[in-house]
């Protein structure tokens, strides 16, 4: 234990005068270099963690979105602030039951939306795709992983399959479908583990249509 202490105590008188000693040899250029770095570092660290960031560049990189879509959007993202609080006081509860009735309460057709690719991967078993794009920051529409009750999975050998398959990550894409689960927010949703409803939010969706869009 007196090793360690020793030890300590050295690393803290030695540090500073490392760091002293080094500035010390560093001309006016390599500190103001060594400056911007480490701005741009602790920038780049700090807007990649922000949500008014995100959101920012989420409405620059995307074309504008239909109504129903943004009204979808308002709902699902007020349901994820309300589960990353964890509804830990009885106003929470009473809060996000009512964002879940009227979660449930919106139409559950889907026209023509937009979103982005984040993933798109064929199963090895070759039954078909499944496919997952953003809707907002936080926030996707899905199929299922695998083959499942919901029949959500892209099918092999449809039109849809052969669309999708050309699709990439960061690919803008607009869809239609039919939204056949809530992440466990509605009746009628598919059962997930209670533990799930703590992840962001992730709607089942049925895919009709999908076509490659533009980006800005």
């Amino acid at each position: 234990m007196g090793v360690y202490i020793f030890l300590g105590i050295m690393l803290t008188l030695l540090v500073p005068s490392l760091l002293i000693s080094l500035v010390a040899d560093l001309t006016w250029w390599k500190i103001t270099l060594l400056v911007a770095v480490v701005l741009l570092v602790g920038g780049y660290f700090f807007v990649s963690d922000s949500e008014t960031f995100q959101t920012l560049y989420w409405r620059w990189a995307v074309p504008a979105v239909p109504r129903d879509e943004t009204a979808f959007i308002g709902v699902a993202d007020e349901l994820r602030a309300l589960r990353a609080e964890a509804a830990s006081s009885t106003d929470q509860q009473v809060a996000l039951r009512q964002t879940d009735a009227r979660l449930c309460a919106l139409p559950t057709d889907v026209d023509n939306w937009v979103g982005r690719v984040e993933q798109r991967y064929s199963l090895s078993t070759g039954e078909g795709a499944s496919l997952t794009i953003g809707i907002w920051p936080r926030l996707v529409v899905r199929t299922a992983l695998f083959a499942d009750n919901t029949g959500t999975l892209i099918r092999a050998g449809t039109p849809l399959f052969a669309t999708v398959s050309d699709l990439r990550t960061g690919d803008v894409v607009r869809f239609s479908g039919h939204i056949v689960g809530h992440d466990g927010a509605c009746p009628d949703d598919p059962a997930i583990a209670p533990n799930e409803k703590l992840r962001d939010p992730e709607f089942l969706l049925r895919f009709e249509k999908v076509t490659k869009e533009a980006a800005h």
